[in-house]
């Protein structure tokens, strides 16, 4: 079984500050191109090996581009950057099912450009006056994932559903003339619970969840490209 697909992003943004009359114009096409192969290992137990690939184009939310000045403090204001760029990313991702479902283990990479995060520098109205804005991270961004999720059937109208991940992110990044290198982990777990009746559906369930982070991170004042 395969699906093969794409869909074409186009992101125009036209910013005109009516304050100091400048103008700010981009344009951002992508195709953004996606598939999936899957493969039954022995279908009268129900095992089935997936393959998924997508890329991705993220949107460019208007709060962040809104170049308007909000004041936090009497020496820090808040703004917008009408000149990001949508974030890109390629997602790849293993699946192996067992027992119809029952038992699904992954394996995930993920590597993206782009992605915006806030920054805190010296702002242009007088010193000792600091602005917070957002930027484009410049270089990529890897994710690993190792996950397992669990979907059981106590009764015959309640379902469960118990997940859990590990995942390492690669930081290999300049903002705002400070570079990041290292790898970052995180474990999660989740739980939803699903009550099904003849007459009502709680599709909402239940959910909780915990994270855990730990960082080996190093971080240089020179920042460097590659």
């Amino acid at each position: 079984m395969y699906s093969v697909g794409t869909n074409f992003q186009s992101h125009a943004i036209h910013y005109n500050d009516l304050t100091s009359q400048q103008v700010s114009k981009s344009h951002h096409r992508s195709l953004n191109p996606q598939g999936m192969l899957a493969y039954a290992l022995n279908s009268q137990k129900g095992i089935m090996l997936r393959f998924d690939y997508a890329h991705q184009t993220g949107d460019v939310p208007y709060g962040n581009i809104n170049a308007s000045t909000e004041w936090q403090t009497d020496h820090l204001y808040l703004t917008g950057n009408p000149n990001l760029r949508p974030w890109k990313q390629d997602r790849l991702m293993l699946a192996l099912s067992m027992f119809n479902n029952k038992l699904t283990l992954i394996s995930g990479y993920n590597n993206g450009k782009g992605f915006s995060t806030y920054i805190t520098e010296e702002g242009a109205f007088q010193p000792g006056i600091y602005v917070t804005h957002p930027v484009n991270t410049e270089n990529h961004d890897v994710t690993l994932l190792l996950g397992a999720s669990l979907n059981l059937n106590p009764l015959k109208f309640w379902r469960v559903n118990l997940s859990t991940s590990v995942s390492w992110d690669k930081l290999n990044n300049a903002v705002g003339g400070i570079y990041y290198e290292g790898w970052k982990n995180r474990w999660q777990v989740s739980t939803s619970q699903n009550f099904v009746t003849l007459t009502y559906n709680f599709s909402r369930g239940k959910s909780v969840s915990h994270q855990q982070a730990n960082s080996i991170i190093s971080v240089n004042s020179d920042t460097r490209n590659r």
